[in-house]
């Protein structure tokens, strides 16, 4: 299961809407922690952490639309995984 993480500060700035869409899937293991030490991008922007890479937008749903992309990448089979389960 992958992992998405917030600041809780950006959850109620402006990643409510990410959040909320991300809780209702299944999918993703969504977590918030009450400060992700990342107070630069926190004060600036829309902002979560992807499997450990850091997403940034300037609104909410071009967050959203960042995260969605970045977790269907993941889903995408490795070229060299392929040729592995082929040998």
């Amino acid at each position: 299961m992958k992992l998405v993480e917030f600041c809780q500060s950006n959850i109620e700035k402006t990643s409510k809407g990410t959040f909320n869409h991300l809780m209702d899937n299944s999918d993703v293991d969504v977590m918030d922690y009450e400060c992700t030490n990342d107070c630069g991008v926190c004060s600036r922007t829309a902002f979560c952490i992807v499997e450990g890479k850091r997403i940034a937008a300037k609104t909410d749903e071009q967050l959203l639309a960042r995260v969605l992309e970045e977790l269907q990448k993941d889903d995408e089979p490795d070229i060299f995984d392929y040729i592995k389960d082929s040998l």
